[in-house]
């Protein structure tokens, strides 16, 4: 009866296994379309996209080997992105995640539009940061810093 066990195990194991690596994970699938692309493609694809699935992709294209920082198709789109972004600061419970989405606000409010002046965003990245664990946050210090205080002038996000 163990045998049987685990070769059960070993067999599902090896299943999780070989659709990773065959493409099988839809989001994985997605992410090697879109590495596939013309930077051109990629934008317009980005910009197509749900805000959610946006960040959704923006996340999972950061795991794995070698990781992909999609944050500069994301920011564009960030008058639809930054409602989301917002919750979603809030509700994601990983500090990698987190640090991600910082890193996404950062390339927003340094390159396209001042957050200065957004007190929710403000606050939804301060919670944010302060559920982050010590060894990580000086990581997300740095995101916040060039997100609220650009290296340039730029107009207001509203």
């Amino acid at each position: 009866m163990n045998s049987k066990r685990l070769l059960g195990l070993c067999f599902g194991i090896l299943l999780a296994i070989l659709a990773y690596f065959l493409g099988c994970d839809p989001k994985g699938k997605e992410i090697r379309t879109l590495r596939g692309m013309t930077r051109q493609e990629r934008l317009e694809a980005f910009a197509s996209m749900d805000p959610q699935k946006q960040l959704d992709l923006r996340l999972a294209a950061q795991q794995g080997e070698p990781g992909d920082n999609f944050s500069f198709y994301v920011a564009p789109n960030w008058r639809t992105v930054l409602p989301a972004l917002e919750r979603r600061l809030s509700s994601e419970k990983g500090d990698a995640e987190k640090i991600q989405l910082l890193w996404l606000l950062a390339t927003i409010g340094g390159n396209y539009c001042s957050l200065a002046e957004r007190s929710d965003v403000i606050d939804a990245a301060a919670k944010a940061l302060a559920t982050i664990s010590t060894s990580n946050k000086s990581y997300a210090e740095e995101h916040m810093k060039r997100a609220f205080h650009p290296a340039k002038v730029l107009t207001p996000c509203h």
